[in-house]
C-alpha cells in the first residue's frame, strides 16, 4: 500500500512569511502597524486603540471586561481582525452553529490549565463569528454572554445527573461578528449595554486619501507575537503594573469627574480596558480616559448601528400607513380614519419578512410587541372594539 504523503511538510515548505516583529516598538505599536497592513475601518484612530487594548488585554487579570460587537457587511474585514486576535492567543474563530454546550466547553478549556478543577488561570479570547439574533434564542447561549463579562457573575452549574452538578466559569474577553445590527432589538437591550460596538465597511466604501492594497494576514509569521503577548504578561513588573493602574483608574471615576460619553455602566466595561492600554504604553490614565470618552462620544454622535431589521421593518410599515392615513383625513376630514397600524398587517409582514429571509428568524409575539414599543406604539382597542397598534403617546 503506498504510503500517505505528509501533506503539511510540502505546504509548509515555501513558507516565506515576513517576520514584521519589531523590538524597537513596544507590543501595541507592532500590533497596530500590522493591523494597519491587513486592514483598514472607518475612524481608525478612533476604533483601532480600543481593539489594541482590547486584544492585548491579559483576560486572566481583568475584572470587568465588555463584549466587542463587530458588524459590518460582507468582505468588509470582520473576520480577518478576528483570525488576527485569534493568532495573539492561539484561539480559533468559531461558527456561530457552535452549541451552548459547545461553546461552554471550549471556554472552560481554553481558559484552565485544569478545566476540570477550574485551577490555574490563562489569557485566552473566545472568537464568534456570523452571529445573527437567531443565534442568541438558545437561552443557554444568550445568558453566557450576558453573565460571562463580569467575573462576578460567571459561575454556571449544570447537572450531571444522580445529583451531582459541574461548574462552569464563563468570564473573559469575547468578540462577535455580524452583518445584522440586532443589538437594537428591545430583547437584547441588556446585552447591548455590555456591548462595545466596532463597525466595519469594505475598503471601497471608504473615503480614502490614496489608494489602500490590504496584505494578506499569512503574508505574515504571527506565533511571533504571541510570543511577545506572553512574554509581557508573564513578567511580574506588568502583572504588579496592572493591578496598581487599575486601582488608580477606580478612584478616578469615583471623584465623579469623567469625561463626556460617559454612564454607569460604560464606566463600568471601560476601566479594565483603559487599565491595559495603559500598562501596554499605549495611553497614560488620562488619555486612556479621552480615548474612551472620544469613543463612546463617536458611538453617541453616528456610530451606533442603526436601527436593527426588524425595527427596520416595522418603522417603514408604519410610515406606509400613516401616510394613507393621512391622506384619507386630508381628503375627507381629520378623523375620518384613526391613526392607527393593523395587528394583522404587523403580523403578515414580519412572516413574509422571515420567510423570503430579510430577517433572521420570526420573532415570537413578546418580541414584536417590545419593538413596536421601541418605536413608539402599543397594542389598544380601537373604536371598532378591535385590537390594533396605536401611537403610545396620543
Amino acid at each position: 500500500m503506498t504510503k500517505l504523503p505528509d501533506y503539511s511538510a510540502f505546504r509548509n515548505s515555501d513558507d516565506d512569511t515576513e517576520d514584521f516583529y519589531n523590538d524597537e516598538l513596544s507590543l501595541a505599536e507592532n500590533f497596530q502597524a500590522l493591523f494597519a497592513e491587513v486592514l483598514i475601518i472607518p475612524n481608525q484612530d478612533i476604533q483601532l486603540p480600543i481593539i489594541t487594548a482590547y486584544t492585548l488585554m491579559p483576560s486572566a487579570l481583568a475584572k470587568v471586561v465588555p463584549i466587542l460587537f463587530f458588524l459590518g457587511g460582507k468582505g468588509s474585514g470582520k473576520s480577518t481582525a478576528m483570525q488576527l486576535m485569534g493568532a495573539i492567543h492561539k484561539q480559533p474563530v468559531l461558527s456561530a452553529a457552535t452549541t451552548a454546550v459547545a461553546l461552554r466547553n471550549h471556554v472552560n478549556q481554553s481558559r484552565w490549565t485544569n478545566w476540570i478543577e477550574c485551577d490555574g488561570e490563562k489569557n485566552t479570547l473566545l472568537l464568534f463569528d456570523n452571529v445573527t439574533a437567531k443565534t442568541l434564542t438558545d437561552e443557554d447561549l444568550y445568558l453566557y454572554f450576558l453573565n460571562g463579562y463580569d467575573r462576578q457573575t460567571d459561575t454556571v452549574m449544570v447537572s450531571a445527573g444522580g445529583g451531582i452538578n459541574l461548574t462552569f466559569k464563563v468570564f473573559g474577553l469575547k468578540v462577535v461578528s455580524t452583518i445584522h445590527n440586532f443589538l437594537g432589538d428591545v430583547q437584547f437591550e441588556e446585552l447591548a449595554r455590555r456591548c462595545m460596538v466596532v463597525r466595519f465597511k469594505n475598503v471601497d466604501q471608504l473615503e480614502l486619501g490614496k489608494p489602500f492594497y490590504p496584505q494578506p494576514l499569512d503574508a505574515f509569521s504571527l506565533p511571533i507575537f504571541r510570543s511577545k503577548f506572553n512574554e509581557f504578561w508573564f513578567k511580574e513588573e506588568n502583572l504588579v503594573a496592572y493591578s496598581k493602574t487599575r486601582s488608580k483608574i477606580r478612584r478616578r471615576g469615583r471623584k465623579n469627574s469623567l469625561p463626556a460619553g460617559f454612564t454607569a455602566t460604560r464606566w463600568t466595561i471601560s476601566v479594565d480596558l483603559i487599565c491595559s492600554g495603559c500598562v501596554l504604553n499605549l495611553w497614560d490614565i488620562e488619555s486612556g480616559l479621552q480615548a474612551l470618552s472620544d469613543y463612546w462620544q463617536w458611538l453617541d454622535d453616528g456610530g451606533k448601528p442603526e436601527l436593527s431589521p426588524l425595527q427596520q421593518l416595522l418603522k417603514q410599515l408604519i410610515d406606509v400607513e400613516l401616510r394613507a392615513v393621512k391622506a384619507i383625513n386630508k381628503k375627507h376630514g381629520d378623523g375620518t380614519v384613526d391613526v392607527e397600524v393593523s395587528a394583522k398587517k404587523v403580523k403578515d409582514a414580519v412572516s413574509h419578512a422571515a420567510s423570503v429571509g430579510q430577517l433572521d428568524s420570526n420573532p415570537n409575539a413578546t418580541g414584536i410587541a417590545d419593538t413596536m414599543r421601541s418605536l413608539g406604539w402599543g397594542l389598544k382597542m380601537n373604536s371598532a372594539k378591535k385590537l390594533s397598534w396605536q401611537q403610545i403617546n396620543q
